[in-house]
């Protein structure tokens, strides 16, 4: 596995350069397709979870609460599925192999660890639960869900973190310094399926995590134990899409982050893969609020004015009748920005910054350990732990 160790050089402007990891061709870091499909997995989870049970997919509100709060089945069901997906996708694998069907390693392999300071690793955890407890949100719920409803309040959340998390990175994060005996390419060069199969697995595995959730909600009717076993799928889905998309592997964000600022990042150090899910998650997410989500949102409130018999209009008027309760925020509350958002957002940012792990991805990590399929369990069982007490200190803020 490989390690982080701490490079920089002074280049001929006397600015501080970070190095990349050596990397051999043919194996770049830039993965459009991997990425993309990642999102789409990240999408289908996060709008099967709202269509089914009116909840949006935040890390932090989901994690807080079945620990601190009213510790609902449907939240621990679903961070079940995030804790053994990994372990599941290992299983299944080698059935996999018999059909000459080979899931993507990123899936299936335990991301390249990184040997981080163990203080580090516990600040880190703690200012990300600490953060996302203040700020009401993380990379899941503002950026994937709040961005595509086009909240303000997730808009300023996302630009506070994200530009501390930059900003965190030039200060704070180290990439392994080159092996000058290897010839590199830049990270973003692009890495695509190799094989025809890879092609096929790859763009197959969103449509038969769409057809589980379908098949899921069609087939049983509203009650808790359906909410629960979506919720579990969902996990489950959110947690592949995380790995496939690379948004698990700390050494892909941190790259990411790793913008290619003049004097500062070489910009063939900055691997671009993360804003394939903007086009995997955000955007479909976007189109699955404004064209399914917020018109029955606007029937529900016209109900509410007119006090109506029935949610929406009649079927044969082309208009959607639906009795699902959202626990969307409204209007308003979607349109308050104060200082405890902006302020627990840069603090989400600055742990996300020093090491390249936010909320949801440590869940998967932590499964990862729990199921033996990491090589340095306790750095990811400790930054879950630190996580969690910071989200413990946010809720008495």
């Amino acid at each position: 596995m490989s390690q982080l160790a701490m490079s920089t050089s002074e280049s001929s402007h006397g600015s501080r350069q970070l190095h990349p990891p050596a990397i051999s061709a043919p194996t770049p870091m830039f993965t459009p397709i991997h990425t993309f499909a990642g999102g789409l997995l990240l999408h289908i989870s996060s709008a099967s979870l709202l269509d089914n049970t009116g909840r949006v997919f935040g890390g932090s509100s989901i994690l807080y609460e079945a620990i601190y709060g009213d510790h609902a089945v449907w939240r621990w069901a679903l961070l079940g599925g995030m804790i053994v997906a990994p372990k599941l996708n290992a299983v299944i694998q080698p059935i996999a192999a018999l059909l000459r069907v080979h899931l993507p390693s990123s899936v299936v392999e335990p991301v390249a660890e990184v040997d981080w300071p163990l203080g580090k690793l516990i600040l880190a955890g703690a200012l990300v639960g600490f953060g996302s407890k203040l700020g009401s949100g993380c990379t899941s719920g503002h950026f994937l869900c709040g961005v595509s409803r086009l909240s303000p309040r997730s808009l300023v959340a996302t630009m506070s973190f994200f530009s501390i998390a930059v900003l965190t990175a030039l200060i704070s994060a180290r990439t392994p310094a080159p092996n000058l005996s290897v010839k590199t390419v830049p990270s973003y060069t692009p890495l695509y399926p190799t094989t025809s199969i890879e092609w096929l697995t790859v763009l197959t595995l969103p449509l038969i995590h769409f057809s589980a959730h379908a098949l899921l909600s069609s087939r049983l009717r509203p009650s808790k134990l359906k909410s629960r076993l979506i919720a579990l799928l969902a996990g489950m889905t959110f947690a592949t899409g995380l790995q496939l998309s690379g948004m698990s592997n700390p050494i892909k964000v941190l790259r990411f982050l790793h913008l290619p600022i003049p004097g500062v990042f070489d910009a063939a150090e900055w691997d671009p893969s993360l804003l394939m899910v903007v086009l995997g998650g955000i955007v479909p997410n976007a189109i699955h609020y404004r064209f399914k989500v917020r018109p029955v949102l606007e029937a529900q409130e016209e109900k509410k004015k007119t006090d109506a018999a029935v949610v929406g209009q009649d079927e044969a008027q082309g208009t959607v009748t639906s009795t699902i309760k959202y626990y969307l925020p409204n209007k308003l509350q979607s349109s308050r920005i104060d200082a405890r958002l902006v302020v627990g957002a840069a603090i989400f940012g600055l742990g996300w910054g020093m090491t390249g792990t936010c909320l949801l991805p440590s869940v998967v990590n932590a499964g990862n350990a729990l199921f033996r399929l990491a090589d340095r369990p306790g750095s990811a069982l400790a930054f879950m732990g630190a996580v969690i007490a910071g989200l413990g200190v946010g809720g008495l803020v």
